[in-house]
């Protein structure tokens, strides 16, 4: 019998079902797919990740790449674009999404390699996808499209078809199109004629500004105390541009990555298809983005320009914080926008962070590097107001990609299914009252795991409700006795923060922690918040349920919990902090 290698959910892929199937990973099975596995032999390959040593080596090797194949990409693109700019005028503007391609195609790569290695495998159909609805059109749309069956089907066949493996390959022509999220609800034109017009107005006095905020993850309320306080009026107008596809006559991607030295057949291949790969924003459409940055009232020439998430997608924003930096030495402020920063093991994008910023603003934490300086949580507080029908708990659920797309200490791509059985097992062993008043906030992109139907057929009681998606954030926790977070998020230092009785519970093997975090973790532990033994949890879950304030409120728990928010969730003078730390740049 044939070894059929199939490498995603897409059954134009599948063959007959006289083949023995071999699945290149967990991501290519979908949930109800039962009804056609039933007929197969099939094997999955098991994932070159859950060697969680192997995650944390590849990781290192990732990073130092990354900054190795920079100055190539930088020389490439002067080349291109006839300018000569510095590697990190270019990291500003290719850097989020480079970071993410290396950790995709390297992921990728090694999935093929080593399932090729394993197996004996005869055949595979690729599909004929048109090249061009592969190239995304900024990082957003590359962030939509890598979560798609048909992008990574590409991926994973351009990778087989450049290793030269000796099997047949069936090529069928498709002609699907890959086409951009477009979630927003159009407003009628009256409505975005006057709000321009606000706008145009009030972004004026940003010119002069010499502290640019933008994107600062504070609350309006917020961002209008720091202007006031740092004596400018706010920039009020955050509205990200939109790009689309621009198809030029001039061949932008007729190259290959010469300047770089590859060491391996992954660099190799890397630079022999990077072109295929890169967003038209930084090709094609790079001379409309520099024309798009004259039309904002954003300053001529700031001093510091302060943001938290804005340099990660807001392609114009990038190209013009790259500019100031080059021509007049702005300084860079980067804030720390979620949970897991300074607590996690390794984690790419932080490192990113800090690497491109003059200075990083962290929510209490410290580290070996000077640029990162603590201020507090820029996050509002959440509002929980005393009340006798607190009933409520509140069951916080991570989602993860079923195509990894980013390394962090969390669960990668199919040990998802891991993680998510390991929260089942805490509700099942919580007591029938409790049962009765768990409310789930799933993830809020489901990346085809169908965690709803999961909860139905793995939980042992139908009694629990799931948060609608529309339900305001701070309306969740309204009437929250107690509250689970079952990873390491934002969400479990917000609660704790508002003082809102919290569990945190995750298995410590795909949540590793960086070594200055192990000791405050383990503080929390003796005060029975923080577990990794599911039984355990639901055991002080069910003990302290009649009467959580007696535990909550305990003198040593209090100590314990304010010694950890003060760290990693501060919340004292924070816009005091914020705004010392932006005039001593």
């Amino acid at each position: 019998m044939k070894s059929f290698l199939v490498t995603t959910p897409l059954k134009e892929t599948w063959p007959s079902k006289d083949n023995k199937l071999i699945f290149l990973g967990n991501w290519c099975t979908l949930y109800d797919d039962n009804k056609y596995l039933n007929d197969y032999e099939y094997t999955i390959s098991d994932y070159h990740w859950n060697d969680r040593g192997k995650l944390k080596v590849d990781f290192d090797y990732l990073n130092l790449l990354f900054e190795k194949i920079l100055p190539s990409l930088a020389s490439r693109f002067n080349k291109i674009h006839k300018v000569n700019y510095d590697t990190r005028y270019w990291k500003l503007i290719l850097g989020p999404w480079l970071m993410v391609f290396l950790s995709i195609s390297f992921d990728r790569w090694e999935s093929v390699r080593l399932c090729f290695k394993k197996f004996d495998i005869n055949k595979t159909i690729q599909l004929l996808l048109n090249e061009k609805d592969m190239i995304s059109t900024c990082m957003e749309d590359f962030s939509n499209k890598i979560e798609t069956d048909e992008w990574n089907h590409y991926l994973f066949s351009e990778i087989i078809n450049y290793a030269n493996y000796e099997i047949e390959i069936e090529k069928i022509y498709q002609d699907k199109v890959l086409t951009n999220k477009e979630n927003r609800k159009q407003k009628s034109w009256i409505f975005n004629t006057l709000k321009s017009v606000f706008f145009l107005i009030t972004s004026f006095p940003a010119i002069y500004s010499k502290i640019f905020i933008y994107h600062s993850y504070l609350a309006r309320i917020e961002t209008l105390k720091l202007n006031l306080k740092l004596n400018q009026i706010p920039y009020l107008n955050h509205t990200k541009d939109n790009f689309y596809k621009n198809y030029k006559k001039e061949n932008y991607r007729d190259w290959e990555l010469k300047e770089f030295d590859y060491n391996n057949d992954y660099e190799n291949f890397l630079c022999k298809n990077i072109n295929k790969f890169i967003p038209y924003t930084y090709l094609e459409n790079f001379k409309l983005l520099n024309r798009s940055i004259d039309k904002k009232f954003w300053p001529k020439k700031p001093k510091v320009i302060f943001t938290s998430n804005a340099y990660y997608m807001d392609e114009t924003f990038k190209l013009w914080a790259a500019s100031k930096i080059r021509d007049y030495d702005t300084k860079l402020v980067i804030g720390q926008h979620g949970g897991h920063w300074g607590q996690g093991s390794f984690n790419f994008t932080e490192n990113y962070e800090i690497s491109i910023s003059d200075k990083y603003l962290s929510w209490g934490w410290l580290n070996e590097n000077k640029k990162v300086s603590p201020t507090g949580i820029f996050k509002p507080l959440i509002k929980s107001k005393k009340s006798k029908k607190k009933d409520k708990l509140i069951f916080i659920l991570l989602g993860t990609d079923r195509y990894s797309h980013n390394i962090q200490s969390i669960p990668i791509s199919s040990q998802w299914l891991n993680y998510f059985n390991y929260q089942i097992v805490l509700a099942n062993n919580l007591s029938q009252k409790i049962k009765k008043n768990i409310h789930f906030k799933l993830y809020p992109h489901d990346y085809k795991w169908s965690q709803k139907q999961r909860l139905k057929d793995n939980l042992d009681f139908n009694t629990f409700k799931i948060i609608k998606e529309n339900i305001k954030y701070k309306d969740i926790f309204k009437n929250c006795r107690l509250t689970i977070s079952g990873w390491n998020s934002t969400t479990f230092l917000e609660t704790m923060s508002s003082n809102i009785p919290t569990i945190i519970f995750w298995d410590e093997k795909y949540f590793e922690l960086r070594e200055t975090a192990k000791y405050d973790f383990e503080l929390l532990k003796k005060a029975k918040i923080f577990f990794d033994n599911p039984n355990e949890a639901a055991k002080h879950i069910n003990n302290i349920w009649d009467n959580i304030e007696l535990w909550w409120y305990n003198n040593e728990i209090v100590k314990i919990r304010n010694l950890f928010v003060s760290k990693y969730s501060n919340t004292e003078n924070v816009l005091k902090k914020i705004a010392k730390e932006l005039n001593n740049c």
